[in-house]
């Protein structure tokens, strides 16, 4: 069995496309070799001749379903598995990754917010009625949050706000980052105060806004649950974050003289004070 993922895929096209004479000496080509008669064993290479290239292509079209001079791979990996599998005969290891496209995501009406959490795609997230973005970093604190907590926060009662997870492993950030280059409304990002939290927000995500620990809390709190380690692994991102905000200086200025790293779990479950900041 044909067994071929996306790499080997795209240098079978790139030999048939491209008519090469010779390629070097590698697992997908001896396995070629030494299953299926293509190619002849040099120093180092493999030499190919018009009659291996064919070859080559009816195999994977026999095998796959594919044709390797039609079908890109560009195009093969926006599918998902079901669509691949329309036409495909191993579509595992070429389509988009079956969370890929899906946004995890929960909604909040103005009054209240939904059980649990649900998937869309950014063509399904464009139909909904949405005054502002929330996006959030991590898993747990995305679950958890309420309505109360949103109004706590700052949002108004009458705000329908989508509520997104940021992504992980599993839930794809690419998505996430599609939908923001197509969404052109209000965005805000809640994230672990930190440098590379602050930079998720206003750099990977362009937030308008971040929801910050306010700086009453950082002039007269001395966190016993900040990470200075943390901060220190991170520092190089806190001078590649665009302020022009006076508030966001303050915070950053508090940041850096204390060494901050506040993970986001932390600041919900010790209720410490947030606010909307606006990034510049």
């Amino acid at each position: 069995m044909l067994d071929i993922n996306a790499k080997n895929y795209i240098s079978m096209a790139s030999v048939v496309l491209k008519a090469k004479s010779e390629v070097p000496v590698n697992r997908l080509w001896e396995m070629l070799h030494d299953n299926y008669g293509i190619g002849i064993r040099g120093i180092g290479v493999f030499c190919l001749t018009p009659g291996h290239r064919v070859q080559l292509l009816e195999l994977v079209k026999k095998e796959m379903g594919l044709n390797l001079k039609t079908d890109k791979y560009q195009d093969l990996k926006s599918l998902s598995q079901t669509e691949l599998s329309a036409k495909s005969n191993r579509a595992k290891s070429l389509s988009a990754k079956p969370r890929a496209p899906f946004i995890e995501l929960r909604y909040c009406d103005g009054k209240t917010i939904e059980r649990g959490y649900r998937g869309l795609k950014v063509s399904h997230i464009l139909t909904l009625k949405i005054d502002v973005v929330l996006s959030v970093e991590n898993f747990d604190t995305f679950v958890s949050l309420s309505a109360e907590q949103l109004a706590n926060f700052g949002f108004k009662i009458t705000e329908k706000v989508l509520i997104v997870f940021r992504g992980d492993s599993r839930a794809s950030p690419k998505a996430v980052q599609l939908f923001r280059q197509t969404y052109k409304g209000r965005w805000a990002h809640f994230g672990d105060f930190d440098p590379k939290g602050l930079h998720i927000g206003a750099v990977e995500l362009n937030a308008q806004t971040l929801l910050l620990p306010t700086l009453d809390f950082l002039n007269h709190s001395k966190p016993t649950f900040n990470q200075t380690d943390l901060y220190n692994k991170q520092r190089a991102f806190i001078d590649i974050i665009p302020i022009q905000n006076k508030q966001m200086r303050e915070l950053i200025t508090i940041m850096k003289a204390d060494e901050l790293a506040l993970e986001q779990e932390h600041l919900i479950a010790r209720a410490v004070p947030l606010t909307l900041v606006n990034v510049t």
